[in-house]
């Protein structure tokens, strides 16, 4: 936020005025035959697929509506969505409805359908890709202070929410508002089980680990070029690699091979909030894992 600190904002308006770095780059490659026929697409673009989180359907979110329109424009050849990088970036209307989806996917998959006819010829070959699993630090682990004192507070919010049911704020962190308390005591367990099991780690004497493994690709087709990270890197992190690469064209593919977590730039790091910090605090996913450290977004 502009007065310092972070928020979870879900509102899209919300994270308008925060001034934030997001990329609205659609990148759009068609395969044609000799002929010049479309044999499929690709689109690719960075923001969360996420307006039907946490609902009653499943649904292909905005993605199924933008790859519709997308198809119908290349006569009914395929199109597949390749996410972008996203870890900071919601789309529309999160936590949604399906009409609100549909909107959302019209407005990109108009834009998309109005670049196809003016996509530039690239060479397809060499065909080449690369894969490289490297090594990421982690932060210093919990100390035993740091870790009561996460406990202390989170329940000191448990004990609030039976005065105050729509307290929705701790510790930097805002739960959705329109959880139960039930709900929202839940999310706070989560959080709570982490700081216990580093707790008694530390008793242990166990120690952590202290790397998270990634596996990073490449992939050439001629001029164009696709670079693949797993986990959610943030939207920056995305516009920097394709400042500096070499290729007439590159798309930037996040989620790729796996999730990993959240992986913000030592800015992010300083300023804390969901994606660098509590969304780590949970063992669930991975087991005891500490959340990467300064650095990180320059090793990839």
């Amino acid at each position: 936020m502009p007065s310092g600190g972070v928020k979870f904002s879900r509102h899209h308006s919300e994270g308008l005025q925060s001034g934030k770095f997001f990329d609205p780059t659609i990148g759009l490659v068609r395969f044609d035959d000799l002929q010049g026929h479309p044999l499929g697409a690709i689109f690719n673009y960075c923001c969360h697929p996420a307006t039907m989180i946490l609902d009653k359907w499943i649904s292909p979110d905005w993605v199924g509506t933008a790859r519709r329109l997308i198809e119908d424009a290349l006569g009914g050849a395929p199109a597949m969505f390749v996410q972008g990088m996203c870890g900071d970036v919601n789309c529309y209307h999160i936590f949604g409805t399906p009409q609100q989806a549909k909107r959302t996917g019209e407005k990109l998959g108009r834009a998309a359908v109005k670049a196809l006819p003016h996509l530039t010829p690239l060479r397809g070959a060499p065909l080449r890709y690369q894969w490289e699993t490297i090594e990421l630090s982690c932060r210093p682990m919990y100390t035993r202070h740091e870790s009561e004192d996460a406990i202390a507070a989170r329940r000191a919010f448990i004990d609030e929410l039976q005065h105050d049911p729509v307290a929705c704020w701790f510790c930097g962190i805002n739960v959705p508002e329109f959880f139960s308390v039930e709900q929202k005591i839940a999310f706070v367990n989560v959080q709570i089980e982490y700081s216990e099991e580093g707790l008694r780690m530390l008793q242990a004497g166990d120690s952590p680990r202290m790397t998270l493994p990634i596996t990073l690709g490449a992939l050439r087709i001629g001029d164009l070029a696709a670079f693949m990270s797993p986990g959610e890197n943030f939207t920056a992190t995305g516009r920097d690699i394709r400042q500096r690469s070499p290729f007439a064209h590159t798309l930037i593919c996040g989620d790729t091979n796996g999730l990993l977590g959240y992986i913000g730039d030592d800015a992010e790091i300083d300023r804390g909030g969901y994606e660098t910090d509590s969304y780590w605090k949970m063992i669930y996913h991975d087991g005891f894992r500490l959340a990467p450290a300064k650095g990180s977004v320059s090793r990839i």
